[in-house]
Formats: C-alpha cells, sequence, structure tokens
C-alpha cells in the first residue's frame, strides 16, 4: 500500500501517482499536529483548557470520515488491486467501543460515552493508519521528551527560585512550575505520570543514540526529568519509570554498547541501595497502599448483582468513604476495576484481549526493519501501563487524558506495525 522513503518523516502512498488523495495529505498535515496539541498542551495551552480537548476531537473525527470515504473511494477504484489491511487487533478494539457505546445506552440511556467511544476509536485509526516513517516516529518521540524536559527544567529552576523545592524526603511533592498556567498538574502523580512519558521517550534514546555527543545530550535530559519525578514523591511514576526503562534496556540491549548498559545499572543499583537503606520501612510500614486496598474492597462489593454488565460504561463511581468518613474517593485507583465495575466482566474480557493482542502484536514485531525498535519502546509503555493501572490512572474511555498516551498510544502504534509488517510480506 505504501512505498516506503525512510530519510523523510511520511511513507509515499503508491496509490496516489498523480498527487495525494485526501486522507493521505491530511493526515500528514493533522496527525503531527493532533499529537503536539495532546503533548504539548498537557503543559501549556494558550487559550480555553476546553478549547484544547475541542481542537483535538475535531481533528480526529474530521480525519476519520475522510479517510472512511478515502478508503471506499480508493477499493471502487483500483478494485482488486487495492490493498487494505484489517488485523484482529482493529477488530477487538472496534468491539470494545461498541459494547462500551451500546452498554452506556441500554443501561442508563447515556449517549455521551458513544462520542468518546467514536473520538477514541478515531485516534486509534488515524494512528494506526497513519503515514509516519520511522525517521517521523522517532522526531514525535524526540519532540515529546524535549517538551517535557523543558517544563521540567523551567519547573525546578523557578521553583528553586521561590524556595518551594522540597527540602527532606516527602517534605511536599512538587507538581507545578510556579508560573500561572504553566505545567501545574494539581497532584503529584498526575505530574509524574505526565514527565514519565517524556523520561520513556529520552530512555529510548539514550539506548539506541550511536552519536556521542548526543548521547551526553539524552543524559543530561535524563537526568532532569529523573529529578523532577523523584521530587514528586510519587510512587506511581516511579514505578512507570523503571518497569518501561527495564523493558527497554532488556529488548534493546547492544554489545556494541554496553558500557551504558552498565553505567546505567550501576547507577540505578546505587539509587535502589539507599532507597532501601533508608526509606523502604517507611514506605512499608507507614504509607502501605495509601487505603487503596479499602478503596477496592468497596467497589468490588458494589459490583454485586451487575457483575455481568456492570453499573454501564458512564457510571460515576459514589463516593467512597475513607479514614472514618474524613475523606471520600471518587475513583476507583484501578483501571481493571473501574472496567469491571461499569462494563462487567464481558468489559474486562475484551479489555485483556486489546491489552494482550497489543502486547502480542508489539513484541512479534520488535524485529520489523527500522520500525522494531519503536515497537519496542510501545511495548515498553505499554507493559508500564499495566503494572500502572492496577494501582493508578482512571476514565479508560474519555476526552484527552494520560491513558491515551499510556494506554491507547501503544494499542494504535500495534494497529501500524502489524499493518507494516504485513505491507512489507507482499
Amino acid at each position: 500500500m505504501f512505498v516506503n522513503n525512510e530519510d523523510k518523516f511520511f511513507m509515499k502512498d503508491r496509490f496516489s501517482p498523480d498527487g495525494p488523495y485526501l486522507f493521505y495529505g491530511l493526515s500528514c498535515l493533522f496527525v503531527p499536529f493532533m499529537l503536539f496539541l495532546y503533548y504539548f498542551g498537557s503543559f501549556y495551552w494558550f487559550f480555553e483548557s476546553s478549547s484544547l480537548a475541542a481542537n483535538i476531537r475535531f481533528i480526529i473525527v474530521s480525519l476519520l470520515v475522510v479517510g472512511v470515504f478515502d478508503m471506499l473511494f480508493k477499493i471502487k477504484k483500483y478494485r482488486g488491486g487495492y490493498e487494505y489491511y484489517f488485523n484482529i487487533l482493529l477488530g477487538f478494539v472496534f468491539l470494545f467501543f461498541l459494547y462500551a457505546s451500546l452498554n452506556s445506552i441500554f443501561l442508563l440511556g447515556d449517549f455521551k460515552l458513544t462520542r468518546r467511544s467514536l473520538v477514541l476509536l478515531g485516534f486509534v485509526c488515524v494512528v494506526g493508519f497513519s503515514f509516519l516513517t520511522v525517521k517521523g516516529w522517532e522526531f514525535l518521540l524526540k519532540g515529546i521528551a524535549f517538551i517535557a524536559f523543558f517544563f521540567a527544567l523551567l519547573s525546578l529552576i523557578n521553583m528553586y527560585r521561590l524556595d518551594s523545592l522540597p527540602a527532606g524526603y516527602r517534605d511536599g511533592g512538587i507538581y507545578m512550575s510556579g508560573i500561572k498556567g504553566v505545567a501545574d498538574f494539581g497532584n503529584t502523580i498526575v505530574a509524574a505520570m505526565h514527565y514519565a512519558i517524556g523520561f520513556t521517550s529520552a530512555a529510548y534514546f539514550f539506548f539506541t543514540e550511536r552519536s556521542k555527543f548526543r548521547l551526553f545530550l539524552w543524559v543530561f535530559v535524563l537526568f532532569v526529568l529523573s529529578f523532577y519525578i523523584a521530587f514528586t514523591f510519587s510512587r506511581t511514576g516511579w514505578v512507570a519509570c523503571i518497569v518501561s526503562f527495564f523493558v527497554m534496556a532488556f529488548l534493546l540491549f547492544d554489545r556494541s554498547k554496553v558500557k551504558r548498559w552498565v553505567v546505567a545499572f550501576v547507577f540505578l543499583f546505587f539509587c535502589a541501595f539507599v532507597f532501601l537503606i533508608k526509606y523502604m520501612m517507611y514506605e512499608i510500614s507507614e504509607r502501605g497502599l495509601t487505603h487503596r486496598d479499602d478503596v477496592w474492597i468497596a467497589v468490588i462489593s458494589r459490583v454485586k448483582g451487575s457483575w455481568v454488565f456492570g453499573h454501564g460504561a458512564s457510571a460515576d463511581i459514589a463516593p467512597i468513604p475513607l479514614l472514618e468518613g474524613e475523606v471520600f474517593v471518587n475513583n476507583t485507583h484501578n483501571v481493571y476495576l473501574e472496567v469491571y465495575y461499569k462494563l462487567g466482566a464481558v468489559g474486562v474480557f475484551l479489555f485483556s484481549i486489546v491489552l494482550l493482542c497489543s502486547v502480542f502484536y508489539l513484541y512479534k514485531n520488535r524485529n520489523v526493519a527500522g520500525y522494531g525498535r519503536i515497537s519496542i519502546f510501545w511495548l515498553s509503555v505499554l507493559i508500564s501501563s499495566a503494572v500502572v493501572m492496577a494501582v493508578e490512572l482512571n476514565e479508560l474511555i474519555h476526552t484527552p487524558n494520560l491513558l491515551w498516551h499510556w494506554f491507547w498510544m501503544p494499542v494504535a502504534f500495534a494497529i501500524f506495525i502489524e499493518r507494516k509488517r504485513l505491507q512489507d510480506a507482499k
């Protein structure tokens, strides 16, 4: 379907000999712009915050509509000569969103989730059927890393200037820049997970970079991001970084670059040793699960009688009282339990299939020429997410949020890489 042109940012569509069809041209223009809005807009947006999500939704729906008509036109024009690729994962993604939409309509009479499902399905499709080359994907990852690096460095410098950096362990974690409207995430977990996106991107280039000069640059980027994430004191963010780092370290191992692996793991061992000696007992005995186990028990108890189809895909979780009613929690602190509560066992089954199928495709295609390294990156993100979703994150089907990166982007790339493999096999 596509002609590789790896020194460019986009593949060429060989079914457009007289110039690009509408979807190809719009996709090359607006998919990168949409991803820029999503990643940069998380840190700073020039206008009303609601307009950011509205712009992203508009681009996705427009591309989805144009893409469907473009595909139907090509099928009609080229008949048997047009190659289009459908894989099992895309089918299960469609079934999951279809089930969630019908579930919300029939159980709650709510059509809002249908709109959200359509937008998310469109997001997965326009990314999964995009035309980015290896250079294009790596340019995206560099952009993600440098956006996070810039705002982390700005935040650390300004918070130091304001004398607002933590003076000791868990002496007030940071989650903002100290500048109104700039990189202010409201709480430390959300802040850590946003900067962890940049950390994982920088870690990818730490393992793959050939130039020694640029390698030192990536080490500096990782150092700044690690410093900020450490000062959030968010165990969720720490786990997200560590899991993805180890997965990439294992799957991207290169004997010719073994020195950087040794240096990285010596440093990590030292940090882990200090943490175990000084803070581990406090984390286990004093903090523990921070009452997440109480939340999980409460959620499970509320599922009784609705375990097959759940309470409805758009159902709100009634406040869960903690600390004898002094604190109330409105989410499950566990994506799997959220899916079970809202969509029941059927939803958990479909969600699990999407997750496992994505992991399978990303791992299977780890050796595809060029794209295999990108596949390993998104595999590390998805495995990290699979761990983190057991203790944090929420709103699987929603307007742009953290799960768009930590779950739906790897799913979209799994569709992309399988489509690329089928193309190369022709």
